[in-house]
């Protein structure tokens, strides 16, 4: 008997149909990339749900997936492993499965829900992506027994001796969640935080639940990971040892991208940055992790769970993170070497050929070096002055490091041109130290050098996308950072080719349509900063408050008009309308 699960007719029909039209179905392919700004297509259809997976070894291994969805990292299983058997609740979502394996012939399944399987077959490897939390909405038990620590159960039955559980949920103590993110499931705020309402429901666990969860159903040895932003879409992968070890360097790892990767509302608390630093520091990132990746086994030594963690051991590896939508992924690869980890840069796919445009002639450079762990990224300091309106600190910050990078990379030949391995000499990859900065993965170099003043102008996008800037009496748009810093510096702005020089950039490298890249550029560029990110001032905590009875309700809780409560005053009456019309 299937499930009624489903996440709407459309959406599905709509992945059903693109898998059909697909040419290229393997789990590195970005299909339809030019639609992932809809949240349904993104999520089924992105290679970036394998990067889950991409550091375990599943060569030789039969495995069974329970709730595979539609084929979003069946597809990987189905191309490592020697086996690969699913089951999905619905038949719609088995349909995009089966047409996402339809050129793979090493894999069968069915659609039923999990409770009526009968599988004699015993396998390696069992795995639970996001199905975990949903058993108490779809295992009818008359016993009273326990519908999660069934669901574990009845998984570990379909293990061999040595096999291993693989199992990704998110921490229902997740950071992102005490920063202002909706529960994922139930589109709520602070649900999991709380506890969760009496009545039946998804439910995610803690850290600590979860592995007193595995403990009693008998589950032995287990192998923690830590996906960031979270198991959904995951850029990077933090071992526990990574964590533990390199708890600073951990949390530069983990906020590299937004935890805002889904279209749920949320408000900015606090900065992402700071707080996971803060976090890290105090010990604690691995218990407020996002969402979990657990390996767990039947007995305590698992030739199952050697055998996935092979390339693990071989390299000595910490963690991963990942650039899946260039036109060549690319997977960094942080290993341990005596008491310095090194960060190395492999190809995914194809090594990035030389790119050439109009104006620019790209060369990759595939990078090995320590990862630095004298100093603090340049981003967190930033983000520090920035978070506390140190406008002044700010910018002498930023004016020190461009100042820095025109003494130290200038072209042997061309005034205010950089040497050419300069192209990505920002923000995001320099460490701020006593002695000055240090910069590091510099993978790209352009023939002849580049423009300092195009530099300029990326690190001025770079810090409206990964910085929590708002308005203060210095500038208001990353326009006028750009044009700022380059009067303070002494540098000629040329706004018209920088955009040209990064449009072109962005168009060589990335996946992004290449009639988009101009606008989006000159829009984010253009877009004014809010007033403040984060609700810490007195008065305006108090006017948000004044609504929040109507915030709390189930069905406004999921309007995105939540979203703008924190950040902008002046609209709050528009708000409240907005509020007013949902309830009628």
């Amino acid at each position: 008997m299937s499930i009624s699960y489903s996440d709407g007719a459309r959406e599905e029909q709509t992945v059903l149909r693109l898998l059909k039209e697909a040419s290229d179905l393997s789990s590195l392919s970005p299909i339809a990339a030019d639609l992932y700004g809809d949240w349904s297509t993104q999520y089924h259809l992105t290679p970036t749900r394998s990067n889950l997976l991409r550091h375990l070894n599943f060569t030789g291994l039969r495995v069974l997936e329970i709730g595979a969805g539609m084929g979003g990292v069946s597809r990987f299983l189905a191309e490592q492993a020697k086996e690969l058997v699913v089951v999905e609740g619905t038949k719609a979502r088995f349909d995009c499965l089966s047409e996402r394996l339809r050129d793979l012939s090493n894999w069968s399944g069915q659609v039923a829900n999990f409770q009526d399987v009968e599988i004699k077959a015993s396998f390696d490897v069992v795995c639970l992506f996001g199905v975990l939390e949903y058993a108490e909405l779809y295992i009818s038990l008359k016993n009273g027994e326990c519908p999660f620590e069934w669901m574990v159960r009845r998984a570990l039955e379909h293990l061999s001796s040595d096999g291993v559980l693989i199992l990704s949920i998110e921490n229902k103590l997740g950071l992102k969640y005490f920063a202002g993110g909706a529960e994922d499931h139930r589109g709520t705020l602070f649900d999991g935080i709380c506890g969760y309402p009496s009545e039946k429901s998804a439910r995610t666990f803690s850290r600590k639940e979860l592995q007193q969860l595995l403990s009693r159903v008998g589950a032995g040895t287990l192998r923690e990971y830590f996906p960031f932003p979270d198991y959904k879409t995951p850029k990077s992968i933090l071992s526990y040892e990574m964590i533990s070890l390199f708890p600073q360097q951990a949390a530069q790892i983990a906020t590299s991208s937004s935890f805002w990767n889904q279209p749920l509302p949320h408000l900015d608390l606090f900065s992402q940055t700071l707080s996971c630093l803060e976090v890290a520091k105090a010990g604690l990132l691995a218990d407020l992790s996002n969402s979990f990746l657990t390996l767990a086994t039947k007995s305590n030594h698992s030739q199952v769970l050697e055998a996935l963690t092979k390339n693990e051991r071989d390299q000595n590896a910490l963690a991963w993170s990942y650039s899946s939508f260039r036109k060549e992924p690319i997977q960094s690869i942080f290993t341990l070497e005596g008491e310095t980890v090194l960060v190395s840069k492999h190809p995914l796919k194809n090594s990035p050929p030389k790119r050439e445009g109009r104006h620019l002639a790209l060369t990759w450079n595939q990078l090995s070096e320590p990862l630095l762990t004298h100093g603090e990224m340049l981003t967190s300091s930033l983000e520090r002055l920035a978070y506390f309106a140190h406008w002044d600190s700010f910018l002498e910050l930023f004016d020190s490091f461009i100042l820095w990078i025109k003494a130290s990379y200038q072209h042997s030949t061309q005034t205010d041109t950089l040497e050419a391995h300069c192209v990505d000499l920002l923000i995001s990859n320099t460490i701020s130290h006593a002695e000055g900065f240090t910069a590091f993965d510099l993978e790209w170099s352009a023939e002849g050098g580049i423009p300092l003043h195009w530099l300029i102008f990326r690190n001025a996008l770079m810090a409206r996308m990964g910085l929590s800037l708002s308005t203060n009496k210095f500038f208001n748009t990353p326009e006028e950072l750009y044009l700022l810093l380059c009067k303070r510096t002494g540098v000629q702005a040329n706004k018209e080719e920088a955009l040209l020089y990064e449009t072109e950039l962005q168009s060589l490298l990335t996946l992004q349509q290449a009639g988009n890249i101009k606008s989006n550029i000159t829009r984010i560029l253009l877009e004014p900063l809010a007033p403040t990110p984060f609700p810490r001032e007195a008065q305006k905590e108090a006017q948000v408050r004044r609504f929040l009875p109507f915030a709390y309700s189930p069905l406004l809780r999921r309007a995105a008009y939540f979203e703008k409560m924190a950040q902008d005053s002046p609209t709050l009456s528009k708000i409240r309308a907005g509020l007013r019309r949902l309830v009628r």
